[in-house]
């Protein structure tokens, strides 16, 4: 350096954090990199390295022999005169001499702290505890005031004030924070031009108000503050009672919506497809955002942005100290204890007058206790975990070196002093709520099998804020859900590692038993729960094992990308709900044929075969073909169907399911037309009364929100609905003209080849008395067409009347049930056995039995 051989030189800044760094550069420099390092000086004053680092002393600033002796320090850490006003000129001025900033050091220093060796060695001797600066030092953990002195032991006459002491010995203080912040009103100039900061109160004043305070030895005399910030335990003012306004604005605005989107549900059956969505993500998003509060909890060491994020979520846990609202929130730690626990009992009695009013305003007549009860209940599982996050932190203590300890959440408060075990008293007694909820919620679900078998509906709609997310048969994850959330809730009570081992697996165990029973109602919120609670897992997994380990960079980008998947794919869902929402008059089917599988199911694969000949528009619903779940029936019918059409065969009356599609149409307003057998009987009276004791397993749609009263109001109502009547033979020109009125189209006409006589004919025979065979000669008949038949050959399904034609090269027989006892059938077998051609028997009856066997 400057031609001289010499050592790396360390200019050392004597505070322990400057310290510490130049010893960490000391090694890694000689020890690592093979360079000789030494110590050679330091001082107390960051103003002195730039002179010493160029150089110079700070004695002969700019010097001839600044330029022309060898450079002996050459670096040195933690300065905080970098900042200073002079620097960047000074540095201009030494030219290549001047040192270069490398940069910060990782993090920024906002205070400092000086506290006297007498108090020092006193707190060291007795306890333990070390008042020095960057030791743990907080006043709320331990009683400092037992080692230092107080202000009445002090001798003021030989005390100087802040603005002689710091003006004078620092006087770039008042430059540098006029240059940061801008406040004139924080300087002021003296007579011989200098800029100093203002440290003291000024203009004693009599009266009292905002930017005004009182020694505490003379309350009597009343100082006004230069400026209020300045004022010791400074009150509040309207900004911070605007803030705290605005906030129970919101509050009540978002209860209020809360109640409306509780009381949206349909009373005659069930909430809308988009509400589902809608609601299933929102109750998701909050629970997802109050599982992550509980992995902060923990207090694993995450690195930023994690780290605010985490902090961001304890909103969901009732932890309002970041909002700066102190000034209207109560000192005493019992006091504030008691406020957080109370908000959310607070906003169930807020719901309660919510609906109270809402009914006064609308006259009801009744004071609807059952909707209430939906409320309450929908707002039980949504602040669950909450709530019970409220309540821990009297539960949770931490020890300190000195041995005491203290409540983790309230430091001022020591574990087992009067005021911690009054905050436990008030934790316990509200545990009641919750865990009270958690029983109620076990009993529903135990009761529901024999409500179940004794067709009680009420029951089932007034559980429905429990199982009304859910499909039918999976009521008791909703107990296994609260009771996750009150496992994850108790873990923090555990060793970090074992209760985020305890989380892991909880949570895995959850996403197994959802991917695997698919509970909800909506495939897209079984997926969502999955994905969520996976992501969780990962977050809480490397939060333990990778934070603030080598790999801590790529740590960070995994769980920030967890993260913004999570809330994407929330926000995604919302945002699809709200598409069905606007779109909700657009059905996925046009049509949901009604029918009876071994009646009526061939009549039905034939309509659904004509209606979307007549364009693709006309989607229609089978359920042998469109059915992956027989819990979803009903709901492809509701909330997806734009027209019904119930084919009206003989017994579907006494089918359980087909009653229960016809009532579904009815309850949830969708348009039906009825297409009915010759021998079809309307239901009376008398058959309508009786109706439990001719099917008894109707009993079983209250599952699905079903009742008798229901069943019975649709038969009376099918009878009132539009009827095609079919003939007594079925012809596909009844089933055509029944088509042209459901689509309001015509059909297209295929034309043969005028030269008839070179048609080659594949004949269809079927019993035209059974629609079941008639309908399974015409699918045959369209299967062939599509697949082998040209405009030079055709098809042929025979009806009443018909004999087989001479150009008959092939032949499919339909054999169904009591078809040997059909004229027709037999005389066209006759006809057959006279013609070479080649025929294929097609059963297409469960009960065709061959002659004699």
């Amino acid at each position: 350096m400057d031609g001289v051989s010499m050592p790396i030189g360390v200019w050392d800044l004597y505070w322990d954090s400057g310290l510490i760094f130049a010893r960490i550069f000391q090694i890694l420099a000689s020890e690592k990199l093979g360079y000789n390092v030494e110590i050679l000086g330091g001082s107390s004053n960051s103003n002195s390295v730039v002179f010493r680092l160029a150089g110079c002393n700070e004695s002969d600033v700019l010097s001839a022999s600044c330029f022309s002796a060898p450079r002996r320090f050459h670096f040195s850490f933690e300065s905080w005169g970098n900042y200073q006003q002079y620097v960047p000129t000074l540095l201009k001025e030494l030219g290549d001499r001047g040192p270069v900033n490398l940069g910060g050091v990782g993090y920024p220093g906002t205070e400092g702290l000086h506290v006297l060796g007498g108090a020092i060695n006193r707190a060291l001797s007795d306890r333990g505890l070390s008042l020095l600066y960057y030791r743990n030092y907080n006043a709320d953990w331990f009683r400092v005031n037992d080692y230092t002195a107080r202000v009445s032991d002090v001798n003021l006459s030989r005390l100087g004030t802040c603005d002689d002491g710091v003006n004078t010995g620092y006087g770039f203080f008042a430059s540098d924070y006029l240059a940061a912040t801008g406040d004139t009103e924080g300087v002021y100039t003296t007579t011989e031009g200098e800029v100093r900061k203002i440290y003291v109160l000024q203009e004693k004043v009599s009266g009292r108000g905002v930017g005004y305070y009182s020694p505490a030895d003379n309350v009597g005399l009343v100082f006004k503050c230069k400026k209020k910030e300045y004022c010791p335990g400074v009150p509040c003012e309207g900004g911070d009672y605007a803030l705290v306004s605005i906030l129970l604005v919101l509050l009540l605005v978002a209860t209020t919506i809360a109640y409306f989107a509780f009381a949206a549900k349909d009373a005659r059956g069930g909430p809308s497809q988009s509400f589902i969505i809608v609601s299933c993500s929102m109750g998701q998003l909050a629970v997802s955002l109050q599982v992550i509060s509980l992995i902060h909890q923990f207090g694993l060491n995450w690195s930023e942005p994690i780290a605010s994020l985490m902090t961001a979520t304890e909103i969901m846990v009732l932890e309002l100290n970041f909002l700066s609202i102190d000034c209207l929130t109560p000192e005493n730690a019992v006091t504030l204890f008691s406020f957080h626990a109370m908000v959310l009992p607070l906003l169930l009695v807020v719901l309660c007058l919510i609906h109270f009013f809402v009914v006064v305003v609308r006259r009801g007549k009744t004071w609807q206790l059952h909707q209430l009860t939906q409320v309450l209940g929908s707002s039980c599982i949504v602040i669950f975990i909450s709530f019970c996050s409220s309540l821990m932190p009297p539960l949770i203590c931490q020890t300190h070196p000195n041995q005491l300890s203290t409540v983790r959440a309230y430091p001022s408060v020591f574990c087992g002093d009067s005021q911690h075990l009054t905050m436990v008293l008030i934790s316990s007694f509200g545990f009641l709520l919750p865990f009270a909820f958690l029983a109620f919620s076990f009993w529903l679900v135990l009761q529901v099998p024999s409500r179940l078998k004794s067709s009680d509906l009420r029951f089932m709609r007034g559980c429905s804020f429990l199982f009304g997310r859910f499909r039918p048969g999976a009521e008791p994850f909703a107990v296994w859900l609260l009771l996750r959330n009150a496992v994850l809730v108790l873990l923090p009570l555990a060793p970090q590692s074992a209760g985020t081992f305890v989380m892991t697996v909880v949570l895995a165990l959850s996403a197994i038993i959802s991917a695997a029973w698919k509970p909800w109602h909506m495939m897209a919120c079984n997926w969502l729960d999955v994905f969520l609670t996976a992501s969780t897992v990962f977050i809480s997994s490397l939060g333990l094992h990778v934070a603030g380990e080598v790999n801590e960079q790529l740590t960070i980008v995994a769980c920030l990308t967890l993260l913004i998947l999570m809330f994407t794919s929330i926000l995604g869902l919302i945002v699809y709900g709200a598409f069905k929402f606007c779109t909700r008059n657009e059905k996925t089917y046009k049509f949901f044929i009604s029918h009876h599988k071994s009646k009526a199911g061939s009549v039905a694969r034939w309509l659904k075969m004509l209606l979307l000949q007549r364009g693709k528009r006309f989607t229609t619903f089978v359920d042998c073909d469109n059915l992956s779940d027989l819990t979803k029936l009903f709901w492809h019918l509701s909330h997806e169907t734009a027209t019904c059409i119930v084919l009206l065969s003989p017994d579907i009356l006494k089918r359980k399911w087909c009653v229960g599609e016809i009532a579904t149409a009815r309850l949830h307003g969708v348009h039906s037309v009825m297409i009915a057998w010759p021998d079809y009987v309307k239901p009376d009276e008398a058959f309508i009364n009786d109706y439990t004791t001719l099917v008894p397993d109707i009993v079983h749609l209250v599952h699905h929100n079903i009742s008798l009263a229901d069943v019975q109001e649709s038969l009376r109502w099918i009878n009132s609905l539009q009827t095609f009547s079919l003939p007594t033979a079925l012809n596909l020109e009844s089933m055509v003209d029944v088509v042209n009125k459901l689509t309001g189209t015509s059909p297209h006409i295929k034309r043969l080849s005028d030269d008839t006589e070179k048609v080659q004919s594949c004949c269809i025979m079927a019993d035209p008395g059974n629609f079941e065979a008639v309908a399974a000669a015409f699918v045959i008949s369209d299967l062939i067409n599509l697949h082998f038949m040209s405009l030079t050959s055709q098809t042929v399904v025979m009806m009443q009347g018909d004999n087989v034609p001479d150009n008959t090269l092939y032949a499919v027989v339909v054999c169904s049930g009591g078809c040997f006892d059909s004229v027709y059938w037999a005389t066209w077998m006759v006809q057959l056995g006279q013609k070479p051609c080649m025929a294929l028997p097609v059963f297409a009856d469960e009960d065709f039995q061959v002659p004699g066997a």
